[in-house]
């Protein structure tokens, strides 16, 4: 799996068939592409969670 920057085109990463790091694993070897793995994290969260379920409806009980 290639990582590229998609402004040149030019390679930032790659990870070997089988030993794709989890998350936690590429922020270790890659810190410096922290912005990309918060927006990786941030992008699955949305999907792993349906929109309805983020909301937080405030109490309006009294």
């Amino acid at each position: 799996m290639f990582v590229h920057n998609t402004s040149d085109a030019t390679r930032v990463a790659s990870f070997d068939p089988g030993g794709y790091p989890d998350l936690v694993q590429a922020r270790e070897r890659l810190p410096k592409l922290a912005k990309l793995w918060d927006a990786v994290r941030h992008h699955f969260w949305t999907e792993a969670i349906p929109a309805h379920r983020r909301s937080h409806p405030s109490d309006t009980r009294k």
